[in-house]
């Protein structure tokens, strides 16, 4: 989906440290919902872990895996964040993102996690991405069930840049 995205007003240098920081706060939120002990939080960072922090300890019953790859018959691969069971009992499927501003891009890839997590026999009753807030505040959860654009139009939209990749990266 990268095609889709446009990060060329960012500065490659921002855009490194923000890649670093995402990474290190999805290992570090992960840490948190598999009950590892986390030894230290970079600076810059205790904010987001924070925000996940109290959001998971609200919303979250059961952990069922993190950081976990899916493959789908359509030929790709995913690497989903989290797959919880939620106080409701509902099962989520949520995808941890750092970024301030939000992308429709999510929702494609949500999509795809969703139905490739679905054919390796999980149950996934609903998916979104979680935004953890930098300065501690309240994570914002973003279902793909609540966008304009339905589950099966957001789906469609990956596999049709799935298929012009294959068509115009082809050898």
């Amino acid at each position: 989906l990268s095609p889709y995205t446009d990060f060329s007003m960012i500065p490659p240098d921002i855009l490194l440290a923000a890649a670093t920081r995402g990474t290190s706060v999805h290992q570090i939120c992960g840490a948190y919902a598999l009950d590892i002990y986390i030894n230290e939080i970079p600076d810059g960072q205790n904010g987001y872990i924070e925000s996940f922090k109290k959001w998971f300890d609200r919303n979250v019953k059961e952990v069922i895996a993190v950081e976990f790859e899916v493959t789908s018959t359509h030929g790709y691969i995913g690497h989903a964040d989290f797959l919880f069971v939620m106080m409701d009992g509902q099962h989520a499927l949520l995808d941890l993102k750092t970024p301030l501003a939000g992308s429709r891009t999510w929702f494609a890839q949500i999509a795809a996690y969703k139905r490739a997590a679905i054919e390796n026999g999980y149950k996934v009753d609903n998916a979104g991405t979680i935004q953890a807030d930098p300065n501690g505040g309240t994570a914002r959860v973003k279902w793909l069930s609540d966008t304009k654009e339905n589950e099966l139009m957001a789906f469609n939209a990956f596999l049709g840049a799935l298929n012009a990749h294959r068509y115009f990266k082809a050898k």
